[in-house]
């Protein structure tokens, strides 16, 4: 059994470096800076590209060129594999390596890793596990070193292995060490570019590590290479990041975006361009290969060329592919982890060409029931054609934009034929519809929509329901419990006021042994069924939920300790609040203001109800007699009022959708502010806090990126990061001390002011520098950072308490309680938003499938079938057969264009990917067939992985491209 081997494999991991890699989690977030660097400091990675290059050729001499520039020679393979986005060194990927197990190289020569090697940033020690172990069989047993053959595994960098500046990629697939730290060159054209090369992150040092935890050996990165890779020939040993490989009647050519520009939009270097343009130029059927895909999710992505012109002939790889000379058959692209299938002719008259997103090659599953199929866009179009003779026929006229859905637009800019069209004339005798300014865009063909897609929409919209609702309710819980646990520190306080300090005390140890237990002992493996460790996980569960109610306990308590006379009103001020964001969220989900506009979609109800909410608060405002009270508050109503008005009066718009959350985001967050400085008022000073915290965090940023200013490129580099490192702490000391110094003459106003500033630029400094400084420590300790990161955070509570009178140690506990509540807070409101309170009824959601008696699914592939029809037509008739909680589960996890999106949806492949069967991923194999030297067809047979039965993977429906 696939599953059974793949875990088998995953138990001999020695110290891994995570169960299942989470992108909710800060480390592999840290991990992957450098691509925020990037666009600081865009010309480095070129510049790394060519010194590799460079290096490559002391390493190993100039490649061989009897077949073309940087073409490897496999004239010989009519067979071989691509797979793109493996590395995540974790379940989902050991799956597919097992699947692979017999078919390379007994049946297909080769195989090509297409972008991303290894999550989460190419680091050359992760490649123990992300890369040697799980294709293991694919390579050889340590210890032997036999005579040169061809190569098995090439790969094709993404911007992941970018992230190491390509360290780990170029050892392990072209066999060339690390680059010298001159190749980091500190100086640039400009401030952000001699900024961005002083925080590039620069590659691990190697560490020796086992490749089976039973070993008694440890290899070094370089000795497992040399132990694992058999030393390929001359002439098919991969040459650098892009190349090409000649196979039997076919040229693959593999290019190399880099980092990319944000969007699924890439660039490809001017030396790259011109290699390209030479290869493809070679009198041969071609497939390209790239990181990034082309066509993907129903857009077209530019891969643009660096420092092209218009009088340049060619200027993207769109137009390259597309042209008919060069004869390319196929481009394949990983980077969007599914796999989705278009047939598209760019050029009128010339050949189709197949475009294919293949990413499944190991990584967590990116969701298909947000894209919209060929099919989904016919039966969507029937239904909005119906919808306009209806409408036609009732009012004698022409239908409004409002009525139209409107499809997904496209960036066709790189291709020769254009993949969207505008409205043309209309019929004689009808006025023009809408605004001419903002036309339409609606597709020419379903070409440009997937034919075929791996998980389809109705297997993704299943797979993801089993993984948000049990997971969102497990977070929901947490909250209550957090909730909870604050209301019993604030009964204790009224009950036991003489006993409650010890209390905070023991609550606070208490606090630090669970997080030190559960930094040591890790969850236990939730994908096991055995009744023994179900028990396990559940406890490890309720663990995690009496921590938060232990964090909520010791975050009440602090404040009511360290705030005596206030902290009772300030903690029914937080009530108030989140009762009052809960309830604005449920009636901004009701309005539907920021929705695209539809025929008759605006209700007045919570229009009238949002009215009345705000009266009710200004009519309590007005019953204080404070007038600074009342002009905070009623700041706070109007920027509300007017939040919603501006909403009303764009919601036609076509571009409103995509800017209105912020909007309302900022609005309610401005008229937070007001709320939290009227609360302060009756404090001389207090509604001064506010601004002066937002004022500390402001100073840190401005003192950052100033020191950064200063020191890049002007002092060495270790010089110049523990500058940057120490100036916010030594610029917050001084004013600290200052402050001590000749703040007791100040007014009021002033003292709050500075105090609130003064305490939020430490609180900020302190959780940035304890994040990079534990990221730090984890680099240069990976196997004791844990407990000497909780022994550090020990002796700073420790320190803490005995200074505990201190204003300073006083104000940053409180200001830790102030975000600790403001993060329940606006959790409380955006879950209201996105429907959690039918979440939290529906008791079923809130056990994972292990843990239900009948181990029936949450949404069947059939109910979710009719789910995406429901959100792709808006045809209620479509679910009438569907219970309501089964409804409410699809609104919640495809809410589609007429129900609230946020995190939860848009990240839902990022945050709630799978760790056991089933999966959904997939490799490609690709058979040349026809006579030897001259084959007339490329076969390509998408296999799904899913590790459940014995089969190891389930080849689908068959693509066949002519040549």
């Amino acid at each position: 059994m696939t599953w059974g081997r793949a875990v088998a494999r995953l138990a001999q991991r020695d110290n891994p470096k995570w169960e299942s890699l989470s992108w909710l989690a800060l480390r592999p977030l840290i991990d992957s800076l450098n691509d925020r660097v990037n666009a600081l400091t865009p010309s480095l990675v070129p510049e790394l590209r060519a010194a590799w290059l460079e290096r490559t050729v002391e390493q190993h001499g100039p490649a061989p060129t009897a077949r073309g520039p940087l073409v490897i020679d496999r004239r010989g393979t009519r067979r071989f594999v691509v797979m793109g986005d493996t590395g995540e060194q974790d379940a989902s990927q050991y799956v597919v390596g097992d699947a692979l197990t017999g078919v390379v190289p007994d049946v297909a020569d080769f195989a090509v890793i297409c972008s991303d090697v290894i999550y989460p940033s190419g680091d050359l020690n992760d490649y123990v596990h992300g890369f040697y172990l799980p294709y293991e069989p694919l390579l050889q047993d340590p210890g032997t070193r036999p005579t040169p053959e061809p190569q098995r595994l090439y790969g094709l960098p993404g911007n992941h292995d970018w992230y190491d500046g390509l360290t780990g990629f170029m050892a392990t697939f072209c066999d060339v060490p690390a680059l010298p730290p001159s190749a980091y060159p500190a100086g640039g054209t400009g401030a952000r570019e001699r900024i961005g090369r002083l925080l590039w992150r620069r590659p691990s040092r190697p560490q020796p590590a086992r490749l089976h935890k039973d070993d008694d050996t440890r290899y070094t990165p370089q000795q497992l290479r040399d132990a694992m890779m058999r030393p390929a020939t001359p002439e098919t040993r991969q040459p650098g990041p892009y190349f090409a490989i000649e196979v039997d009647g076919l040229l693959l050519v593999c290019i190399d975006g880099g980092i990319g520009l944000g969007g699924g939009v890439s660039m490809i270097d001017a030396a790259q361009a011109r290699w390209l343009l030479e290869v493809s130029a070679l009198d041969r059927p071609k497939v390209l290969l790239t990181g990034y895909p082309l066509l993907v999710n129903g857009e077209w992505k530019e891969c643009r060329f660096e420092s092209a012109s218009d009088s340049d002939a060619y200027r993207t790889v769109n137009a390259v592919v597309a042209e008919p000379d060069f004869r390319y058959v196929a481009a394949i692209g990983g980077d969007i982890h599914n796999f989705q299938h278009y047939t598209v002719t760019p050029v009128p008259g010339a050949r189709p060409i197949v475009y294919l997103v293949s990413g499944g090659g190991g990584a967590y599953i990116s969701a298909t029931h947000p894209i919209a199929s060929a099919a989904h866009v016919r039966e969507e179009r029937a239904h909005n054609f119906a919808d306009i003779v209806a409408s036609n026929s009732e009012r004698g006229g022409p239908p409004g934009p409002a009525e139209i859905e409107r499809p997904p637009r496209f960036d066709s800019a790189a291709m020769a034929a254009p993949a969207v069209r505008r409205l043309g004339p209309l019929p004689s005798g009808h006025e023009a519809w809408g605004d001419p300014d903002e036309p339409l865009a609606v597709p020419v063909a379903e070409a440009d929509f997937p034919h075929r897609m791996v998980p389809d929409a109705a297997e993704s919209l299943a797979h993801f329901t089993e993984q948000v609702l049990p997971k969102t309710w497990r977070y929901m819980r947490s909250l209550l419990m957090f909730g909870l646990g604050g209301a019993l520190a604030a009964g204790w306080r009224a009950l036991w006021a003489s006993s409650f300090t010890e209390a905070c005390v023991l609550g606070g140890g208490v606090l630090l042994l669970a997080v030190q237990l559960h930094l040591s002992i890790g969850a236990p493996d939730s994908r096991s069924r055995e009744r023994r460790v179900r028990r396990q996980v559940h406890a490890y569960r309720a663990s995690v939920a009496a921590g938060y109610a232990l964090a909520g306990f010791v975050a009440v308590a602090a404040g009511l300790v360290m705030a005596a006379e206030s902290a009772g009103r300030y903690l029914q001020l937080w009530v108030l609040i989140t009762l009052f964001t809960g309830a604005v969220s449920y009636l901004q989900r009701r309005s539907g203001w920021w929705r695209e506009p539809g025929a008759n979609d605006w209700s007045w109800t919570p229009a009238l109800m949002g009215v009345l909410l705000v009266a009710v608060g200004f009519v309590a405002a007005w019953q204080i007699t404070d007038e600074t009270h009342l002009a905070l508050l009623t700041h706070a109503a109007g920027l509300l009022v007017v939040t919603a008005v501006v909403g009303v009066a764009l919601r036609r718009r076509h571009w409103w959708r995509s800017v209105s959350l912020n909007v309302a985001l900022v609005g309610q967050l401005a008229a937070a502010l007001f709320v939290l400085s009227a609360a302060h008022t009756p404090t001389p000073g207090g509604e001064w806090r506010p601004v002066g915290a937002v004022t500390g965090v402001v100073l840190d940023a401005v003192v950052l990126v100033a020191t950064l200013w200063a020191v890049a490129g002007r002092l060495p580099r270790r010089i110049a990061l523990t500058t940057v490192a120490l100036a916010v702490p030594a610029t917050l000391a001084a004013l600290t001390w200052a402050f001590g110094h000749f703040g007791g003459s100040w007014d009021a106003g002033a003292r709050s002011f500075a105090m609130a500033g003064l305490v939020a630029g430490w609180l900020a400094a302190g959780v940035v520098g304890g994040t990079f400084g534990v990221d730090a420590l984890r680099r240069r300790w990976p196997s004791g950072y844990r407990p000497a990161s909780t022994a550090v955070l020990a002796v700073v509570a420790v320190a803490g308490l005995s200074l505990w009178r201190w204003w300073l140690v006083q104000g940053l506990v409180i200001a830790g309680v102030v975000v600790a509540l403001s993060v329940v807070t606006l959790s409380v409101g955006y879950l209201v938003f996105l429907g959690g309170l039918s979440l939290a009824l529906d008791h079923r959601a809130h056990r994972d499938t292990l843990d239900r008696a009948d181990d029936e699914p949450l949404l069947t592939v059939e109910q979710a079938a009719l789910g995406v029809r429901w959100r792709r037509t808006g045809v209620d008739a479509v679910v009438e057969q569907l219970p309501s909680r089964l409804r409410n589960r699809v609104r919640f996890v495809f809410p589609s264009t007429d129900q609230p999106q946020g995190v939860i949806q848009e990240k839902v492949s990022e945050f709630f990917s799978a760790d056991a069967p089933p999966f959904h991923q997939h490799y490609l194999d690709l058979e040349v067939v026809g006579p030897v030297g001259h084959p007339t067809r490329l076969v390509i047979t998408p296999h799904v992985v899913t590790g459940v039965g014995p089969q190891a993977s389930h080849p689908r429906a068959p693509i066949v491209v002519p040549l």
